[in-house]
């Protein structure tokens, strides 16, 4: 059976959100587990202020919603390790850099408004992180 660790969004990241976050992963906790999956459900800001504990943390698949640079990095790691991340680190990088998306949409060609002029658009959070 393969061990899947769920990782819990740190409050920080999540301003007026907190509860729907939780109530998300809770839910994909919830369905996996009625598959007979087991799933283990860490915080990340627990992760963080013990490295110890990241460290011990082993799982064949990691589910995310970390969005700490740390968070990110060790998943990148485990990842390349073998393990399976949903949410994958650059995904959730490309999401907090607004501009870096807008980019990388142009590129693979899909369409989007024009970047400026009066009928140009906004981008949530242009660069970085709620916090």
């Amino acid at each position: 059976m393969k061990t899947i660790v769920a990782i819990r969004r740190a409050e920080r990241f999540s301003p007026n959100s907190a509860d729907k976050d939780t109530a998300i992963l809770q839910a994909v906790c919830e369905r996996l587990a009625q598959k007979g999956l087991d799933v283990k459900v860490e915080e990340e800001d627990l992760l963080l202020h013990h490295p110890d504990r990241m460290a011990a943390v082993e799982a064949d698949v990691y589910v995310t919603m970390g969005r700490h640079e740390t968070t990110l990095r060790w998943l990148a790691e485990r990842q390349q390790q073998g393990a399976v991340v949903v949410n994958g680190p650059e995904g959730i990088r490309m999401c907090c850099h607004r501009k870096a998306l807008n980019q990388r949409l142009r590129e693979a060609g899909i369409c989007l408004p024009p970047a400026s002029g009066a009928d140009g658009y906004w981008l949530k959070r242009a660069d970085g992180v709620a916090e």
